[in-house]
């Protein structure tokens, strides 16, 4: 399978929207309720506010194609954080979450910042994985709220 990560650009904004939006309900859509979930994708995934982010200067996105086709995206939000990495499931397991990341640490280590921190939902034991195998340590707990759901996450921190 060809693979090929992009950097992407502000016409590509409802491919990201629509990528966030599947991948995110994938992952955890059956964690809440459907108008949270659907809140949720509001106001975080909608097109405006994406392609807003696209022009601003605080977040960068990348594409993963594979034959050309979009099946996950990375986002790095400055200064140092990976704020998402999400692979369509069919396309799990062929090393393009790596590629993603490899992206971001790429970028990341061109501003001279020694650190990456992420945050990942502590009941995603395969994420956690993921992330320690590629050298990211536990650094705290945090809660999110999602409309009416408390979610417990870890941040984690790979040093540079």
């Amino acid at each position: 399978m060809k693979v090929e990560i992009k950097r992407a650009v502000e016409s590509e904004a409802k491919m990201l929207a629509l990528l966030g939006q599947v991948t995110f309900r994938e992952a955890f859509g059956k964690c809440f309720l459907k108008q949270d979930l659907q809140d949720y994708f509001a106001e975080s995934f909608s097109v405006e506010k994406i392609s807003k982010e696209l022009r601003g200067k605080n977040n960068i996105f990348w594409l993963a194609l594979a034959e050309e086709l979009p099946v996950g995206y990375a986002k790095f939000k400055k200064p140092s954080e990976l704020e998402k990495l999400y692979i369509l499931q069919e396309f799990e397991g062929n090393r393009i979450g790596e590629m993603l990341q490899n992206e971001v640490i790429a970028e990341v280590k061109k501003t001279g910042i020694q650190e990456l921190f992420l945050t990942v939902r502590t009941d995603n034991a395969k994420a956690i994985w993921f992330y320690e195998k590629h050298g990211f340590v536990r650094a705290a707990n945090r809660i999110y709220t999602v409309g009416r759901e408390k979610v417990e996450c870890l941040i984690m921190v790979k040093k540079l």
